[in-house]
């Protein structure tokens, strides 16, 4: 027997046609709240949520799962414009779908004919070494340790914000140690950051002592800090850059002082080298800058 006629023999048997007729919204809700609240972190099972409200349930909710049309999915899939979005309902659509498939609720994925148009993808751009000590010279003396300190550790902003200077750096070490994260849209503290290697503690030299003694003196938020550096951008004809330029400076940076991929993966709580190397490793042209003499330093204690 032919191999793709005997496969659909095979699913027809395990197809259940007495399976529960949800509509997608339906679904939705029983596939979020059995599968991915168990395992998902907050942050992540509320951004699922917003995926869902705001562009799944208005167009797809009343339909359902067994009348869900790849033709209609492609049609709605084309009609989201922002590539991250698309991006991220799609994988909430094929994902929901497929565990529907696995209860025999439905014959087969409808989603596996979509397919999603390709965005091209923007990298963050760092810092040049003009540009950081640009941006130093004109920094407010509150936002001014908070640039230097996130340059020199590569912490990503949220990790920053969750620190407890007393508990979580140690002075007399210099050390900073990462566990939690900040929520840039709640606020909330996420008791583990990123991924499993976000878990780490980062090393600093001797100079960086007074700026963490100064940060402890300000209060920062996620909004505050974004708002400063976008209007010091502008400020700067700087463009091209976010808060998440700084952590890319600070991994280019180490490249360019020669320090080994491997310690700045670690520094960073990267899980993949490549990871970088290809995408947060910049060429720099040829400079000097403060950050650049800091982690000349640093990668002398290290290496």
């Amino acid at each position: 027997m032919n191999p793709d006629i005997e496969k659909a023999i095979q699913l027809l048997l395990q197809y259940s046609p007495s399976a529960p007729k949800y509509t997608f919204a339906e679904w939705l809700e029983k596939w979020i709240t059995t599968y991915k609240e168990p395992k998902l972190k907050k942050s992540t099972l509320r951004d699922y949520r917003r995926y869902i409200d705001t562009y799944i349930l208005p167009k797809l909710g009343n339909v359902l799962i067994s009348d869900l049309d790849g033709l209609v999915l492609q049609e709605f899939i084309n009609s989201l414009t922002a590539p991250n979005i698309r991006k991220k309902v799609s994988f909430v659509i094929r994902s929901s779908l497929c565990k529907a498939v696995k209860l025999r609720y439905i014959f087969f994925n409808p989603f596996d004919s979509v397919e999603v148009p390709r965005a091209q993808v923007n990298h963050y751009k760092p810092l040049s070494f003009d540009m950081q000590d640009k941006i130093l010279s004109a920094c407010s003396d509150k936002y001014r340790p908070a640039f230097i300190f996130l340059c020199c550790t590569g912490l990503r902003v949220g990790e920053f914000l969750a620190l407890d200077f007393e508990k979580d750096i140690n002075l007399r070490r210099k050390t900073v140690h990462i566990t939690k994260t900040r929520d840039k849209d709640t606020g909330e503290i996420i008791s583990s950051p990123k991924t499993e290697n976000s878990v780490r503690t980062v090393p600093f030299t001797l100079w960086l002592i007074p700026y963490v003694e100064e940060l402890k003196n300000n209060v920062y938020t996620y909004s505050g800090i974004r708002n400063y550096f976008s209007k010091l951008y502008r400020k700067l004809r700087i463009t091209g850059c976010n808060l998440h330029s700084f952590r890319h400076t600070f991994v280019s940076v180490c490249n360019a002082v020669g320090m080994k991929a491997k310690t700045a993966q670690a520094l960073v709580g990267h899980s993949d080298v490549n990871l970088t190397l290809n995408i947060y490793a910049h060429y720099l042209k040829k400079g000097r800058s403060f950050l650049s003499d800091y982690l000349r330093e640093l990668k002398k204690l290290l290496e």
